[in-house]
């Protein structure tokens, strides 16, 4: 293995399989692990373990305070903010995940963001996606499109619904092919089941039953 310590702030093109930095790593590329208080690389194979790690692109995982990447991950990323520009394909573990396009795989921490679709699942005290194919587990969860798959926490809504809804309050805007389960269920059309203490359908022919 090979090893490389730097004591102030380092660049280049990094190839060591573990590199220490003292103060900041600002290679280009790093194949193995890199730690520093500062981690910024255009690509990594590998690691990062630092306060702040940033990357263009990352093969692996990183850990650390605030860990973002430009374009997509490929692994895990572990802190209290994990933030991906594009897609990832794996997990974050968190104190708030954001991902700006989709995710294939699960997030998991206080507050959980995909804008655009998520294809896995969403675990935490709120959790927010523009389409959801999976399942969202939280006290409140939103579907800013449709959901295909599950919603269960305390409030769940979405605008169509093509799964369940599993909560004290449940509402989807336009229609629900499906089912709501809770003490309050509102559906702008139900085209499928609603059980709880109130179930009320807005559109159409108004229905409200108990």
């Amino acid at each position: 293995m090979a090893f490389k310590l730097d004591i102030g702030i380092a660049g280049g093109k990094e190839s060591a399989n573990l590199s220490l930095k003292l103060i900041a790593s600002t290679t280009r590329e790093i194949k193995g692990v890199t730690i520093s208080p500062y981690n910024k690389q255009e690509l990594v194979y590998g690691s990062q373990i630092g306060v702040i790690n940033g990357t263009r692109e990352i093969m692996g995982s990183q850990f650390g305070g605030l860990n973002w990447a430009d374009d997509s991950v490929y692994g895990f990323q572990l802190g209290a903010g994990n933030i991906v520009g594009e897609k990832v394909y794996g997990s974050q573990f968190g104190g708030v995940n954001i991902v700006k396009e989709e995710i294939y795989g699960s997030q998991f921490g206080g507050v959980n963001i995909v804008k655009e679709e998520i294809y896995g699942s969403q675990s935490g005290i709120l959790n927010i996606a523009g389409d959801s194919k999976g399942s969202q587990f939280g006290w409140m969860n939103i579907a800013l499109e449709t959901i295909c798959g599950s919603q269960i926490g305390i409030a769940n809504g979405a605008v169509e619904s093509r799964g369940n809804q599993i909560g004290a309050i449940n509402y989807t805007d336009k229609s629900i092919y499906g089912s709501q389960s809770g003490i309050l269920n509102v559906a702008g059309d139900s085209k499928g089941s609603q059980f709880g203490g109130l179930n009320i359908a807005l559109r159409g022919n108004l229905k409200i039953s108990s």
